[in-house]
């Protein structure tokens, strides 16, 4: 249910994620290129991308005629045929395109459709509202931000899963790859190669390196910079000549970063130490060495700044991994911003830093920071250029027009199983991002879960047995990353940070709204109400409330107990259980709170590795996932003996799992996979 492509050049049934496009779609794509090779266009523009996909799915394009008078009319009735809206109406093959292309006398097709009138139905309307959040500001991002006549286009350059590290040449005409399943281990092979844009065959540099990270080129692309260890030597900075002349190891400090300062001297430094090194690239002699202030982590050097751009350690600062600072040539910090930075951080020609940088919810992004140059100094703030993903590395070129990054492909999956009948499912599935907290409704029908994609982590529902995805708004921006049903299914709290306002998503009209200013949900009461920790300013965060979601009238329902580790609800008896840590530092223990009277029973000690309590059923048995990250369910019952419920073949990331009230279904998050490929970021005339 995702949808991928170049705006320009989608159809319209790829554009609203359509799940089994055909020929047909290709069809329009084709006759997308060949309106733009006789027009000088594409059949449809816009200043953003959602301009664009409104268009493809609203209008019909301006004749090729209107553009170019000396179009024949046959080909410009087969390009009017070829990009009709409805799949049915366009040619059946591309050999039919090719015969009316052919054909003098081809006006358009039997029963071809007039074009209706522009404008946006009411229901086209809806489905474009969706589109907004679902994926045109995706694509916009994918696209990049324009600027005058340029914009930045991205594109996957290999798709092998097995990239470790990625440079591009100074002229921005080569990219060179450090590739293999296991180039980053101890006994794993891997190969320097580099490419020539935009396409051709590799050139071979080294077929036997392990353990590499960095990979960064000379000013004048006359060799390459490489932190490995080559065949059967130790690992160590290589200077490693294009030429095909055998690479020279210059330095021996496996934990140092290195990079080429200019083709006569290169640069090592490592945090731990602090001490910087000046490398004759050809000897390996010491040119000069310095003791440095602070622990520098990464470097990249301007020779037409003349100053680094990195990344510096900074010890003891709350949510702060590194320091982004601009530094003289003695990595003296003339400017820097606290944050989330870290490695790379790349010169994107000579006024602006593209670098990775984690946000609160440890996903990371690559962003673009803006630079004055006479003043040394940072202008502006940070701004996204492509978030979700995992940066690993990469390069750019000298006047910041082509870079390429390796970004890490996350393979993550969201699966279920019927506790009846004993089917397991695959609920939904993300290349390239994550899916994660998955919530099943009280019928066991429908989940809601977060998934990564351009925009961030953001809410979504998909059916239990596996469907198309539904986004339930951005939420970028947002510290939420929780979702929880209603006890009658009609809403979803989206909560998960105290200082930030709880939402409430009204599934079937499709609104949000927000409920309390903070708090932690809980669960929700069979009359309706919801179950917060916390809630205002003026009662303690340890406070149960109860608050009815259409009046927003509070009721206290009493104190947690010390140390709430997991609590849920019970359906069947209105009981509040829970698990708590224990005082004296015994097993934590088990309580139930009676709503109606506001008295706490003690149960003892919970018999079990600490977890997330899932369901609890009418006999009074409580439903909790296997702690270890193993697709089983445990039962137990106060006074009896713990049970192995279900077993399911597929693992679990532990406590991202839900359970329906009637424990019927359950799903979790099953353990996904990585692979790291790179990518060509290269800003190209729009014009």
């Amino acid at each position: 249910g995702l949808s991928l492509g170049t705006p320009s050049y989608m159809s319209p049934e790829q554009a609203t994620g359509d799940r089994a496009p055909d020929v047909r779609s290709d069809v329009y794509g084709l006759g997308c290129v060949l309106y733009e090779m006789l027009a000088g266009r594409p059949p449809h523009v816009g200043g953003t991308a959602q301009q664009v996909l409104a268009k493809i799915l609203t209008e019909d394009p301006v004749p090729v005629t209107a553009e170019r008078r000396q179009v024949p009319p046959n080909v410009a009735a087969s390009v009017r045929v070829a990009l009709q809206r409805v799949p049915a109406d366009r040619f059946a093959s591309a050999r039919d395109f090719i015969a009316a292309l052919e054909d003098d006398a081809f006006r358009g097709l039997a029963g071809e459709a007039p074009s209706p009138p522009r404008g946006v139905s009411l229901a086209v309307a809806g489905i474009l509202a969706v589109l907004g959040v679902a994926l045109g500001v995706g694509l916009g991002r994918t696209l990049g931000a324009e600027s005058g006549a340029e914009r930045t286009r991205i594109r996957q350059f290999t798709n092998t899963g097995a990239v470790r590290a990625a440079a591009v040449s100074p002229d921005g005409r080569q990219v060179a790859l450090v590739s293999g399943e296991d180039a980053l281990g101890e006994n794993g092979l891997g190969r320097l190669e580099v490419h020539t844009l935009p396409a051709g065959a590799p050139t071979l540099l080294l077929d036997s390196i392990r353990q590499a990270e960095g990979l960064n080129w000379a000013s004048d692309g006359s060799a390459l910079l490489l932190l490995a260890a080559v065949g059967d030597q130790d690992i160590g900075v290589y200077i490693v000549p294009l030429s095909g002349a055998p690479p020279r190891r210059v330095a021996g400090d496996p934990g140092a970063s290195a990079a080429f300062k200019t083709p006569d001297s290169v640069v090592t430094f490592s945090g731990s130490d602090r001490l910087m090194r000046v490398l004759d690239p050809t000897s390996g002699e010491v040119l000069r060495a310095a003791e440095l202030e602070r622990e520098v982590l990464s470097g990249s050097w301007s020779e037409e700044q003349g100053l680094w751009a990195g990344v510096y350690y900074a010890p003891g600062r709350t949510g702060v991994a590194g320091i982004l600072a601009l530094m003289d040539p003695d990595f003296t910090p003339l400017d820097s911003i606290p944050g989330y930075p870290w490695n790379p951080v790349l010169w994107a020609g000579p006024d602006r830093l593209i670098f990775a940088e984690s946000g609160p919810h440890e996903i990371s992004q690559q962003s673009v920071m803006e630079i004055d140059v006479e003043g040394a100094r940072f202008t502006g703030e940070a701004r996204p250029l492509r978030e979700g993903v995992m940066i690993l590395g990469g390069g750019t070129s000298l006047d910041g027009r082509v870079s390429v990054m390796v970004l890490d492909n996350v393979v993550d999956a969201v699966a279920g199983a019927d506790l009846e009948s004993g089917e397991t499912v695959r609920v939904t599935r993300s290349v390239g991002g994550w899916v994660t907290r998955p919530a099943l409704s009280p019928d066991g029908r429908t989940v809601a879960l977060f998934r990564s994609d351009l925009l961030g982590p953001n809410p979504y529902l998909t059916p239990f047995q596996g469907g198309r995805d539904s986004p339930i708004g951005s939420r970028a921006g947002r510290l939420h990353d929780r979702l929880a049903w209603t006890a009658d299914g009609s809403a979803l709290v989206i909560h998960g940070h105290p200082e930030e306002p709880v939402a409430l998503y009204d599934v079937e009209a499709g609104t949000e709204r927000e409920l309390i200013p903070r708090g932690i949900f809980v669960d929700g009461l069979p009359d309706g109400r919801l179950i917060f920790v916390g809630g205002s300013e003026e009662e303690p965060g340890d406070t149960l409330v109860a608050v009815d979601p259409a009046s927003r009238e509070r009721q206290v329902l009493g104190r947690v107990p010390e140390g709430l580790l997991a609590g849920r609800l019970s359906p069947w008896d209105g009981r509040f259980w829970s698990i708590a840590t224990d005082p004296e530092g015994g097993d934590p223990r088990v309580r139930s709170l009676d709503i109606g009277s506001g008295e706490w029973r003690e149960h003892g000690p919970f018999p079990a590795p600490v977890t997330r309590i899932l369901a609890v059923d009418p006999q009074g048995f409580l439903y909790w996932e296997d702690a270890e990250g193993v697709a089983r369910i445990w039962r137990w019952r106060p006074g009896g003996e713990v049970e192995l419920h279900r077993e399911f073949p597929f693992d679990c990331v532990p406590s991202y799992a839900s359970m329906t009230p009637d424990t019927r279904r359950f799903v979790c998050n099953a353990v996904g996979g990585t692979g790291a490929d790179a990518w060509l970021l290269e800003q190209v005339d729009s014009r």
